[in-house]
């Protein structure tokens, strides 16, 4: 037997990506019969005897065969160590599931199993999956000869009606009165012609036709991944560049990190996060005129303990959401909030001579006054009053850590 490593039936129907029209199932299915015909004329081999659409495979040219057959003395072997899982049963014929043995084999048995694979090729879902029943519960319904015979629910009204009639007659409940094999092909190349497949060349075109719209829906699916996959990025990113400055000064590097192509670049500004981003190290830097300002709110501990947390938790989104704003209006970066504490710093990353302790003055100025026209939300009459302070001189500035980085002064 060939061993086939190809994509499994069941994988190929239940992926909703992969659009299979009817010319493209009725090839599946002609595929299927030719392959049962086969075992069946085999002298010594008979029949399948465990047919399932787990042994169905369809290889890279879109062609169904058919695995896991072999001398039914075999697998009665197997029997007699170990049972068949009950989910392994459900191809399996009424009256091989009442003779106890499941592993025996019979052409009606496979006719029986060619009828629920065929279920599973209309309805692109596994057998009986309407029931919400177990698979114990579903092979006591099949052995017990309900009347109406219990089998899958096809409650599509565009199926094909000689479709139906082939999967109906072949599942029938007696192994007398189930199609054979020749009357199956009959209605099946009636069923071909009637949709334009009679010919070999018509199902070749059918299949190289549909091939190209698989392809087709692979690449606008990656397309739709790719541009979802941007959209994360972005928003990776503007998350990134939130808590990062958005430049890095290269001339302030260390000279044993200097090169002439970073001589040549020296007053080029290049984006720490997307230094980080490349996996480079961020050194420190240097500024010899730099202006601090940490600020925060008068009779905060006060205001928290009459506060419940959810209402502080607005009142620093709402004024740290305004104040964020205001610096954006000014040469000024944000370095972090700790609490009600504000640190804002002027003249890093980028340098502004000495223009920094006048630039973070009137910052400071306008903080104070866009406080005193601020409203608490749950107590309005409350004013805002801050508590700021100002310090020049040189700083150091750096990212410190790489998984949650950091930019410290």
């Amino acid at each position: 037997m060939r061993k086939l490593t190809e994509a499994p039936l069941q994988d190929v129907l239940f992926n909703d990506v992969i659009a299979l029209d009817w010319a493209f199932r009725l090839s599946f299915i002609n595929d299927l019969l030719r392959a049962i015909s086969y075992l069946q004329s085999n002298t010594v081999l008979q029949c399948h005897g465990r047919l399932t659409s787990k042994c169905c495979y369809i290889d890279k040219r879109f062609v169904l065969k058919v695995g896991d057959y072999g001398l039914p003395s075999f697998y009665n072997t197997v029997t007699a160590i170990e049972r068949r899982e009950p989910a392994d049963m459900l191809w399996s014929a009424p009256e091989i599931l009442r003779s106890r043995n499941t592993n025996k084999a019979s052409a009606e048995g496979d006719i029986f199993a060619f009828a629920i694979i065929l279920s599973e090729v209309i309805t692109r879902e596994s057998p009986y999956y309407k029931s919400n029943a177990s698979p114990e519960e579903i092979v006591r319904r099949v052995e017990r000869s309900e009347h109406p015979p219990f089998r899958p629910t096809i409650d599509d009204p565009f199926v094909n009606q000689e479709i139906l009639f082939v999967m109906q007659s072949c599942w029938a409940d007696s192994p007398a009165n189930r199609l054979k094999i020749p009357q199956v092909r009959n209605c099946l190349r009636l069923l071909s012609k009637s949709n334009g497949n009679e010919n070999k060349s018509n199902i070749i075109d059918t299949l190289l036709e549909r091939i190209e719209q698989h392809a087709q829906s692979l690449e606008d699916s990656v397309e739709e991944k790719t541009l979802a996959l941007v959209e994360e990025k972005k928003k990776t990113d503007q998350l990134l560049y939130s808590i990062l400055p958005k430049y890095s000064a290269v001339y302030s590097w260390p000279s044993e990190y200097r090169s002439t192509d970073c001589m040549y670049i020296a007053d080029v500004c290049r984006s720490i996060a997307e230094q980080l981003k490349r996996g480079e190290n961020v050194f420190p830097e240097s500024y010899e005129g730099v202006t601090i300002y940490f600020g925060d709110i008068v009779d905060f501990t006060r205001l928290s303990s009459s506060s419940t947390p959810m209402e502080i938790v607005n009142l620093m989104n709402d004024l740290y959401y305004q104040f964020d704003q205001i610096i954006a209006g000014f040469d000024a970066y944000k370095v972090e909030t700790v609490g009600d504490c504000y640190v804002i710093a002027s003249g890093l990353p980028n340098r502004n001579g000495q223009k920094h302790a006048s630039e973070m003055g009137r910052l400071a100025l306008t903080l104070r006054e866009a406080a005193k026209s601020f409203k608490i939300r749950h107590r309005p009459g409350t004013p805002i009053e801050l508590r700021i302070g100002l310090n020049s001189g040189p700083c150091v500035a750096g990212v410190v850590g790489f998984q949650t980085p950091k930019y410290c002064l």
